[in-house]
């Protein structure tokens, strides 16, 4: 579960830098040209992307937080997470590889154990309404949810089925806020968690 955990981290961290996918076909730099990340002209974040964790539901126990929170303190500009920088809008423009890891939040199921993107934007707006957090421009905020959290989606799938992340943004009080979702792999039973990472398409 760690493992899979990690890698559904890094992945989600890399795409939401991006509002939406990034491709260098644009750039002047050579061009990795069987890449499958597709670029559709939308923004990029770029500098340094400050990363929230918000542990959603019962993590008592767990030494999962110690190990995730561990490492998004030390993947910013490693040569894994440097990947992004080759991948600039279309002005030439691209994350520079820094991640700032600047906090982590528990919540025990404000919104309940099953969550839908509006839910998991509100468990976002209500950590900004409460103080808690502070919507951050450059912010990345990433819901990892417990085992007995549910998602669910309008077309009927989960995080174990999803063949890509869900993540996504929303406006608040004229801040774009980025958000992300892991669920949890021991939700997933023998299935374990939909290879999506290895899905490098931005939907």
């Amino acid at each position: 579960m760690k493992n899979n955990t990690t890698k559904s981290l890094a992945i989600v961290l890399s795409l939401t830098m991006f509002a939406v996918p990034v491709l260098a076909q644009n750039s002047k730099a050579p061009v990795k040209t069987d890449t499958k990340i597709n670029y559709h002209n939308g923004p990029v974040m770029l500098g340094a992307s400050n990363i929230y964790m918000i542990w959603y539901g019962n993590w008592a126990g767990s030494i999962v937080p110690n190990i995730l929170n561990d490492f998004v303190l030390n993947i910013g500009s490693s040569s894994y997470f440097n990947i992004n920088t080759l991948y600039p809008d279309a002005s030439g423009n691209a994350p520079n590889g820094d991640l700032i890891y600047s906090g982590t939040v528990f919540d025990s199921y404000s919104h309940g154990a099953e969550l839908t993107p509006s839910d998991m934007q509100a468990v976002v707006r209500d950590l900004f309404l409460n103080c808690v957090l502070l919507p951050d421009a450059n912010g990345i905020y990433l819901i990892l949810a417990a085992k007995d959290v549910s998602d669910v989606y309008p077309d009927g799938t989960t995080f174990c089925t999803k063949p890509f992340p869900h993540h996504g943004s929303f406006g608040f009080n004229g801040t774009s806020v980025k958000y992300g979702f892991i669920g949890n792999a021991d939700r997933c039973g023998h299935q374990g968690v939909a290879p999506w990472f290895f899905c490098s398409e931005w939907h």
